[in-house]
């Protein structure tokens, strides 16, 4: 991207929400990437409704843990370890073919981690080294990978992608607190809001700086908001779906 030009980039900060409409939006705004010939990259922070277990694409819903099995549950579109959206912020990231910023989708991660640490050093941490298990760990924070985010032992933040007809969706969760339901996976003692929102703040600057973009506020289509609908109900509140692995 020219340095003199930067590229228009849509913000949201949506309320909190339940599963099946959080999964339907990222995969309605990457649809319209991938549609609209005017569509633009998208930058989305939100969180959930209810504490709500989302499964990678690739985990089987037979494997949810018994202590977790009472939550609602929705499958992913992107890999990865399944997620205890509780006492975390959630981020998404949709590019257009040719709007990229890196040329590696890799780097598109590590930028996003690196802009979360700078916004989280006034948190302290608190975690338990990670031991190599022979069974791959259920929890997306349990595992580790080399572009994860660990602070003070803890691992605070795990994103994934999809890419589709040369368009990127990344999403990724934030740990900021520690969950009843997961006291293991320690974390902060809890941000307050106005933390949240700072860090929302923090980081949705830092990258639009890193990445040449220019924030603008635009709503979301009408055809993005019927397709997610119609998502939300057909797929992602549908047991074939959530429950196909």
């Amino acid at each position: 991207l020219s340095e003199n030009h930067p590229l228009q980039c849509r913000l949201f900060r949506d309320p909190p929400a339940a599963g099946d409409w959080n999964m339907a939006i990222d995969e309605a705004t990457l649809d319209g990437a991938i549609h609209s010939p005017d569509s633009l990259p998208t930058l989305r922070w939100y969180q959930w409704s209810s504490p709500t277990l989302s499964l990678g694409y690739f985990q089987s819903a037979r494997s949810v843990p018994d202590p977790l099995a009472h939550l609602p549950l929705v499958r992913r579109l992107t890999g990865g370890g399944a997620i205890l959206h509780d006492c975390e912020l959630t981020y998404s990231i949709v590019f257009p073919s040719g709007s990229w910023p890196k040329e590696s989708f890799l780097d598109h991660v590590a930028d996003v981690h690196d802009e979360i640490r700078l916004a989280t050093r006034g948190l302290s941490f608190a975690g338990k080294e990670s031991h190599e298990a022979a069974i791959e760990p259920f929890l997306c924070f349990e595992r580790r990978s080399p572009l994860d985010l660990v602070t003070q032992g803890c691992k605070i933040v795990g994103s994934a992608q999809r890419k589709r007809s040369g368009a990127l969706l990344q999403h990724g969760s934030i740990l900021l607190g520690t969950s009843s339901l997961t006291p293991h996976l320690a974390a902060t003692e809890g941000a307050s809001e106005p933390m949240i929102e700072l860090i929302i703040a923090e980081v949705t600057k830092g990258l639009m700086k890193r990445w040449n973009l220019d924030p603008v506020s635009i709503d979301r289509t009408t055809l993005e908001i019927e397709q997610a609908t119609e998502l939300a109900e057909s797929k992602y509140r549908s047991a074939t779906w959530n429950n196909r692995r």
